[in-house]
């Protein structure tokens, strides 16, 4: 099971499933220490999951005589297998590292603003806007099926950001 080796708390399932050779750092929620796995266990595990799955799809007609939900069950048991593998064998380590700076999530930083009492249908749209990207709500904007009021919203909040 993934722990802290700083103040021994249990880590996300989630956080230590999603460590990658390149992405190998997280920050402990409890004691802020930033953390690593180390990328020979994880090479090992995905070059070890991968070699499985290819030899998994290359055999698979004669595996399971073209019955795919069996297929589709096997996938999907050996990919809960191998997350659960993971979670309980790659072991964290403190980081050398201890810089934050890009670890942190950038909507943790700035916070969605309140809503007034009396809000209007556009104020509320610009507020469900708020986290999307400037791509998404250019969509928004040009999409002839969405209501008059959220493209407005979707421009006017488009246009605070520039």
């Amino acid at each position: 099971m993934a722990r802290c080796p700083n103040c021994h708390q249990r880590q996300s399932f989630w956080d230590t499933i999603t460590l990658t050779k390149m992405s190998n750092r997280r920050i402990c929620p409890s004691c802020q220490t930033v953390l690593e796995a180390d990328k020979k266990v994880l090479s090992i595990f995905g070059g070890s999951f991968a070699v499985f799955f290819a030899i998994l799809f290359r055999n698979h007609e004669t595996l399971f005589d073209g019955n795919v939900p069996a297929l589709l069950v096997t996938v999907t048991v050996s990919i809960l297998v191998a997350f659960i593998v993971s979670y309980y064998l790659v072991i964290l380590r403190v980081s050398k590292n201890q810089d934050t700076k890009g670890l942190k999530d950038q909507l943790d930083v700035k916070l969605r603003p309140e809503l007034p009492e009396n809000f209007t249908r556009k104020e509320y749209l610009k507020n469900r806007f708020y986290y999307k990207a400037d791509s998404e709500l250019e969509n928004i904007i040009g999409d002839p099926a969405r209501t008059q009021e959220a493209r407005e919203a979707a421009y006017e909040l488009l246009k605070e950001r520039k």
